[in-house]
């Protein structure tokens, strides 16, 4: 796997976006791990329900926070594979497939 990095060499393609939220998926997963071993938390469904309310937020806020150390470009939003989406997107990322 590919480190996480938020440089905006190029604009992501579309079918990539699943992979992208997957891997911040897991990053708020081992995020949730770290933190509930400090809260001394042991139940499962504490921890799922942990996931479920920051993988939203905590999502946004990174790719907030990174493009604004990454770039002064105001209309890309910096994702974790190299790449980004543009303030504006293209038409193809509102087809369904």
């Amino acid at each position: 796997m590919l480190q996480m990095r938020y440089e905006p060499f190029r604009m992501a393609r579309t079918e990539e976006l699943s992979e992208i939220a997957h891997r911040r998926a897991i990053a708020a997963v081992d995020w949730v791990d770290s933190l509930t071993e400090i809260a001394e938390v042991a139940e499962t469904e504490d921890k799922v329900a942990l996931v479920k309310s920051c993988y939203s937020p905590l999502t946004i806020f990174n790719f907030s926070a990174r493009t604004a150390q990454n770039t002064p470009n105001p209309d890309i939003l910096c994702l974790c594979s190299h790449s980004y989406v543009p303030r504006r997107l293209p038409p193809e990322f509102n087809e369904t497939k």
